[in-house]
């Protein structure tokens, strides 16, 4: 179970899902934003 995944393995797969979340959150309030200008 140890050997399974790393402790850096880990935090580097979270890294990558937090930024990725945050990516996609920011492009719907961009998008959102820019809806909500042009209409």
């Amino acid at each position: 179970m140890d050997d399974y995944m790393s402790k850096e393995e880990y935090r580097e797969m979270r890294n990558a899902v937090l930024r990725g979340i945050l990516t996609s959150a920011a492009l719907i309030l961009f998008t959102i934003f820019i809806v909500y200008v042009v209409l």
